[in-house]
């Protein structure tokens, strides 16, 4: 009698293991949508863990949140926009938020840019106001906390990559 009991609880086991570890590294397909999970300072994990959720990003909350407290990651989240598309799994989720691979926002300055058109530029990608960015840059006191008598031409020319929320004064 003890014997069977011993089989199927070994066989309950074996079953939950399996699907805990698929529900783990299979992944879930969302298509061509993009889910935007977005971290701010003092989220907890089990906010963005609703999030992926809540986006179908996931297939388990458990499968993502565990396995985030044993590499404690729920401890050492980076803030910024993280963007999920196509196939992902808890694992694929995870190693993502722990790389910090949040959204970057690119922007090319060309040389010889006047400064209305460095503002123009970071208004349209960043989803910053170019007023404001035309205003520090004759704002003195600000000018004066970086250390500079102008902004025009401390720019160079380049591509920048700004993490997504970057503010104006930043």
């Amino acid at each position: 009698m003890y014997k069977y009991i011993i089989k199927a609880l070994v066989l309950l086991t074996v079953i939950i293991i399996g699907y805990l570890y698929l529900s783990y590294a299979y992944p879930k397909d969302i298509g061509d949508k993009v889910v935007s999970v977005i971290i701010k300072p003092g989220d907890g994990f089990a906010t963005v863990a609703e999030q992926l959720l809540d986006g179908g990003v996931v297939r388990s909350g458990l499968m993502l949140k565990l396995p985030a407290r044993w590499r404690e990651l729920d401890k050492k989240l980076v803030v910024g926009r993280y963007d999920f598309t196509g196939e992902n799994s808890c694992r694929s989720v995870l190693s993502k938020l722990e790389r910090g691979d949040f959204l970057k926002i690119r922007v090319t300055v060309y040389e010889g840019a006047p400064i209305w058109k460095v503002a123009s530029v970071l208004a349209e990608r960043m989803e910053v106001d170019s007023l404001e960015i035309m205003a520090l840059s004759t704002d003195s006191l600000f000018l004066d906390s970086l250390g500079l008598p102008y902004l025009e031409g401390y720019l160079y020319p380049e591509t920048y990559f700004f993490p997504w929320g970057t503010n104006t004064r930043q």
